[in-house]
């Protein structure tokens, strides 16, 4: 017996030789053979896929430190802009400048295998002047791609129809398209694509090992036609006036969609629910109960739209002119598939309770009204009604608060949790202990691992956070994280799902001084990971999931500058990388201060932490802010 689905490795982002075979010993499992190709090193993260899906990735042994290597740029570098790295391949990048007047940017490659840092001939172009960077690099895979210039055209009719590729150990490759292309991007199995427009639009996929190109067409949602529909500006008659969505389409199988429409966007006096065909024509519609409509997110128009035409019909914008809107799709619904149900979040139309209307999808079944219990309503001060999906609970968590808003704050405050089980059709409310509020706006909440939090905002803290929120999907209970005594507050909440936890920048005066804070969410704990001697702050950018180490940029004022920092998140043990000799920043230079009244001058960040490769690639800075060279760190 053999997978059913393709498999292939790579090792260290090189391509590996692979075979399968049912295991004589164990039931149900396959021995996979990996031949390591000649370039493999103590560290390289080893990758298996199956057709598409990765699993989990590991390292090649181990290193007992991280591996250091430095190639220096060539001279007179200068106003770089962005960094594109190898998905898979360490060390394997092109650094992009400044668009020249003729449509080309000059680029360099950086080769660590060849140890070399050298321009890249010829002329690579982007569809629109503001694109940092012309090249690409391919998902799960080890190439690199651009559209090869100059200019034939415009991106309505294609730029280009000459693809350059370039992948580690190998010549660039020029490979001709089937047509002029306006853009190329990464496709499954390390391949890229570029879009070709016409009637209809096609894509042409590129092989990046062989040059081989394939050719097809590009589906377009709702059928026939020259061009892709916009969804923003989609209108469907579901008749009584109502013809507006305020969600996009889901897929309910069979070839149908669910969605909700009003008959206005401002004002709404009438909601329905439907399902559709690929055409978008109504096979079933059905009204809201009366006294209900679909709980809306206040209206956020487009920066600096008022309200007459858009020119142009810029996405978003209202049909027949009017203000563009940023958030058309305001509802919050969500689709059960193992009970065929499509729930939506609802307000009374005299604002006096909320709840969920159940549309069943199945024949022969009524909808049903699940009304909060007096005094509990979703909170709606943002953007989007936020709803937190609970996946192994199998419920469906919704922030409340105690008032029926309808304005968007810039910190959203939320008093508990709602939750509704779709197995039963039971709502569950939570209180936060301590009479808390947490800030729903942005990332200051998310969920991870079935568990929802969010972070406290204390007006009186310069709405600092100090403690999280955290809300067991499981266990239907709610906890509180403080922070350890030395720390203040914390800022820039991010989540590794792997371990369960949650790491943020740990505040004692200024943001980062005291450290990293770790929050543990499986055992309801928090630690520090404090800020090394000789440092001012420290700046966490991600975790490499192979090796459990957290990586960071510490920052300097005497001498000023900023190096690489590795946590190991199992141990506590710190890593300080030394920068070689004449760099004195790396990834990323301080902003420049603005003028008198002006934002300070934001620098682009030429860096690339790859959780893929287990590798932290950066462009070093002398003491003049100068690029001077690329630093790769290896991590253990």
């Amino acid at each position: 017996a053999s997978p059913r689905a393709a498999i292939r490795a790579n090792v260290g982002g090189m391509n590996a030789p692979v075979s399968a075979r049912l295991s004589s010993e164990i039931a149900g499992e396959f021995e996979v053979s990996i031949e390591l190709p000649p370039t493999a090193q103590d560290g390289d993260v080893v990758n298996l896929f199956a057709g598409n899906n990765a699993g989990n990735r590991v390292t090649l042994k181990t290193r007992n430190a991280p591996k250091v290597e430095y190639l220096p740029l060539p001279a007179g570098t200068n106003n770089l802009r962005a960094l594109t790295a190898s998905d898979l391949r360490p060390g394997y990048l092109v650094l992009a400048g400044v668009r020249g007047e003729d449509g080309c940017y000059p680029s360099i490659l950086v080769d660590f295998d060849a140890k070399k840092a050298e321009p890249i001939p010829g002329c690579h172009i982007a569809a629109a002047a503001q694109i940092q960077t012309p090249f690409t690099a391919g998902t799960d895979g080890n190439a690199l791609a651009a559209l090869l210039g100059p200019a034939e055209g415009e991106a309505a009719t294609g730029i280009s129809s000459k693809v350059t590729i370039l992948v580690p150990a190998a010549e660039p490759r020029a490979v001709d398209l089937p047509g002029k292309a306006s853009t190329v991007n990464p496709a499954p199995g390390g391949n890229f694509n570029a879009l070709i427009p016409g009637t209809p639009i096609r894509l042409a996929i590129i092989d990046p090992d062989t040059g081989e190109v394939t050719e097809g067409a590009v589906g377009v949602p709702g059928g026939g036609g020259g061009g892709a529909i916009n969804i923003n500006n989609l209108q469907i008659d579901l008749g009584d006036g109502v013809k507006e969505l305020v969600t996009p389409p889901t897929g309910i199988g069979q070839n149908q969609q669910a969605i909700v429409g009003v008959d206005s966007l401002e004002t709404v006096a009438k909601a329905k629910f439907a399902i559709i065909n690929p055409q978008g024509q109504p096979q079933i519609t059905v009204d809201f109960p009366e006294g209900w409509l679909p709980l809306l997110a206040p209206a956020q128009q487009a920066p600096g739209q008022g309200g007459g035409g858009i020119p142009g019909g810029l996405p978003g914008g209202l049909p027949g002119g009017g203000a563009a809107m940023v958030n058309r799709f305001r509802a919050a619904v969500q689709l059960d598939n193992a009970t065929r149900q499509y729930y939506v979040l609802v307000r009374a139309t005299d604002k006096s309770k909320d709840g969920f209307i159940r549309f069943p999808l199945a024949a022969g079944q009524e909808l049903q009204v699940i009304p909060f219990s007096e005094g509990k309503f979703a909170a709606s001060c943002t953007n989007q009604i936020r709803t937190f999906s609970l996946e192994l609970a199998r419920r469906l968590a919704v922030p409340t608060s105690p008032t029926p808003e309808n304005l968007i704050r810039t910190a959203c405050g939320a008093a508990g949790f709602l939750t509704l089980d779709f197995s039963n059709r039971q709502i569950s409310e939570i209180t936060l202990p301590g009479q808390g509020q947490f800030n729903i706006t942005g990332n200051a909440a998310n969920d991870v691992n079935d568990y929802v939090y969010g972070a406290n905002t204390d007006p009186g803290q310069q709405n600092r956070s100090d403690t999280l929120y955290v809300f067991d999907g499981v266990t239907s209970s709610a906890f509180r994280l403080d922070l350890p005594p030395e720390v203040s507050s914390f800022a820039n909440v991010n989540a590794f799902p792997p371990m369960g936890i949650l790491y943020a920048q740990a505040t004692a005066r200024a943001i980062g001084d005291a450290g990293i804070v770790i929050f543990d969410l499986e055992n309801a704990s928090t630690r520090l990971l404090p800020t090394p001697a000789g440092f001012t702050s420290v700046q966490p950018l991600t975790i490499l999931p192979a090796t459990r180490k957290l990586v960071a940029r510490g920052a300097k004022i005497e001498p000023a500058g900023t190096q690489i920092l590795i946590y190991d998140l199992l141990s506590g043990d710190l890593q300080i990388v030394a920068n070689p000799d004449g760099v004195a920043f790396v990834g990323a230079l301080p902003n420049v201060p603005g003028q008198p009244g002006q934002p300070a001058q934001q620098q682009p960040a030429l860096q690339n932490v790859n959780p893929k490769s287990n590798a932290i690639t950066v462009v070093g800075f002398d003491a003049q802010r100068r690029p001077v060279g690329v630093l790769l760190v290896r991590a253990h």
